[in-house]
């Protein structure tokens, strides 16, 4: 998505006029980027330009946030009224494919405006494609690289809105899975979102296949059997919760005999017997004070084995196979 046309920025040996809030050493950094092949200017060309357009030419880009009402309350209220200055201006990509003004950044804003029946808004518009758009709205909203921060599914969906290679592969995986990234918009990946795909959020997916060790059939098979148990839970099976997913991958993933025969059975009972009283939300196998990310899926698995053997659907004969040294060495049956 990023346009080649560049231009070098300063070379380490010109004398550099930094601003006086900028706290470094300028021309280290720039021989840094020489390096780095990292002193280019891209896009040296775009002319943006400064224009009030009028509201109802103004589309939201498709894989943007959805902009709630509450928002829209709390920021009216915390300056008695639609103030200009706190409006500042939108950032609007001009698609000359089908001749439409898209607000890449600033939808909120936007919807500011039409509340207060404003007919026209002031606007940074640069010529390009909306897919370029959603691109570098992912970049600017992303603390890894760009300015703010964004969620993780708002940022894949723009990544793979924008067309990025890493997330139109991680869709192929969602797709097999059986699974959908939606987060705070109306855009799902995969879009439109298939009959009987569940939601999950991005960290999960992800972390999710790297306990797997990127098998397929094992994620599956984990998004499966949550599925199953949980479908006959009052509030359905409407997203897979992360700890769930996670332990589910990493016992079948230590224990493959689980994956299998009447061991599978027994586990997929006791599944089903949670999911009869508790929302997922509500399972809890993790000690308190431990962080939710990959690095707790042994303890997560633990947890789910502790409370299977406490089960009736634990047999004598899965004794010899769960030992729980096999999850991590320092753990006692």
């Amino acid at each position: 998505m990023l346009i080649t046309a560049t231009q070098p920025v300063a070379s380490a040996t010109t004398p550099i006029l930094m601003h006086n809030k900028f706290r470094g050493d300028a021309e280290s950094i720039v021989k840094r980027l020489d390096k780095k092949a990292a002193n280019k200017t891209s896009n040296h060309h775009l002319t943006p330009k400064l224009i009030n357009i009028d509201t109802d030419k103004l589309v939201p880009l498709e894989s943007q946030r959805v902009t709630k009402e509450n928002w829209t309350v709390k920021r009216l209220e915390a300056l008695g009224g639609l103030d200009m200055w706190a409006f500042g201006t939108l950032s609007v990509c001009h698609d000359h494919r089908d001749d439409t003004y898209y607000v890449w950044d600033g939808c909120g804003r936007l919807a500011l405006a039409q509340l207060h029946g404003l007919t026209s808004v002031p606007c940074v518009v640069i010529d390009g494609n909306k897919e370029q758009a959603a691109f570098y709205f992912g970049y600017n909203q992303d603390s890894s690289q760009g300015r703010r921060t964004l969620s993780k599914e708002v940022l894949f969906v723009n990544r793979y809105y924008s067309g990025d290679a890493t997330a139109i592969k991680e869709a192929d995986l969602l797709t097999q899975l059986g699974l959908y990234i939606k987060g705070d918009t109306d855009y799902s990946v995969p879009n439109p979102t298939p009959m009987g795909y569940v939601e999950i959020g991005y960290r999960a997916f992800a972390e999710g296949a790297k306990i797997a060790d990127d098998d397929v059939h094992v994620q599956r098979q984990a998004r499966d059997m949550i599925v199953s148990a949980w479908s006959n839970n009052p509030n359905g099976c409407r997203m897979i919760s992360q700890d769930i997913y996670w332990a589910l991958i990493q016992f079948l993933t230590t224990y493959p005999e689980a994956r299998k025969n009447g061991l599978n059975t027994s586990l997929q009972q006791h599944l089903s017997h949670i999911a009869t009283g508790k929302d997922q939300s509500k399972v809890t196998w993790k000690e308190k004070g431990l962080s939710g990310n990959s690095g707790v899926s042994k303890i997560l698995a633990f947890g789910l084995l502790k409370s299977f053997k406490d089960s009736i659907y634990y047999k004598d004969s899965h004794k010899a196979i769960l030992v729980a040294r096999r999850l991590k060495d320092d753990l006692e049956d």
